[in-house]
């Protein structure tokens, strides 16, 4: 699917409006491109299997971020004992976690 606007192949689900109810009751739904931001309508079953994709793809995301973040308080943890071990552990302790 292409926007008939500017080509783009990307698109959001669009926020119902009042006047789309119409458009509802002939299984067409609203989206926007993310290029030019420009409106038009899909079938439903493309705007669901959309909102699936997009629901799919931000819990994959989140997941990523939160392995980033216990690797990252991995990486601290192990610096720590590191500098514990081979340093005064609480002058390193105390200047650790001041950055």
């Amino acid at each position: 699917m292409k926007c008939p606007y500017c080509g783009a192949s990307r698109f959001r689900l669009s926020h119902l409006r009042i006047s789309d109810s119409v458009r509802l009751l002939t299984f067409r739904y609203p989206v926007r491109c993310r290029l030019c931001r420009e409106r038009m309508y899909i079938s439903l079953s493309s705007a669901l299997r959309m909102r699936a994709d997009s629901r799919a793809h931000r819990e994959a995301a989140i997941e990523q971020h939160e392995e980033r973040l216990r690797q990252e308080a991995a990486d601290k943890q192990a610096a720590l004992e590191n500098a514990a071990i081979t340093h005064n552990a609480p002058e390193v302790e105390k200047n650790f976690l001041h950055r």
